[in-house]
């Protein structure tokens, strides 16, 4: 018999309006990235953020990337999170 895998569509679009409506997210872009070990791919948000110094990196930057994984977190399906990177 054929198998059949069960995929999820995510339009980038969407991930990009619900980034953009945070108040600390000046812009947004969404991709996929491949992820092997999985055999899918997942979307990966670019942001700027209003406050350039989150740039920098530290923890203010850990804190942002936290502050926006919950953002989407609460707002769509686990399929439809962010790949988190700093």
């Amino acid at each position: 018999p054929p198998r059949f895998t069960l995929q999820f569509q995510v339009a980038p679009a969407e991930l990009e309006d619900s980034l953009c409506a945070s108040p600390l997210v000046q812009d947004a872009g969404v991709t996929s990235v491949y992820h092997d070990d999985h055999a899918t791919e997942y979307p990966r948000a670019y942001v700027v953020p209003f406050d350039k110094e989150i740039l920098q990196g530290g923890p203010k930057a850990e804190e942002f990337a936290h502050t926006l994984r919950k953002h989407i977190e609460g707002k769509h399906a686990p399929y439809k999170w962010c790949v988190p990177i700093l």
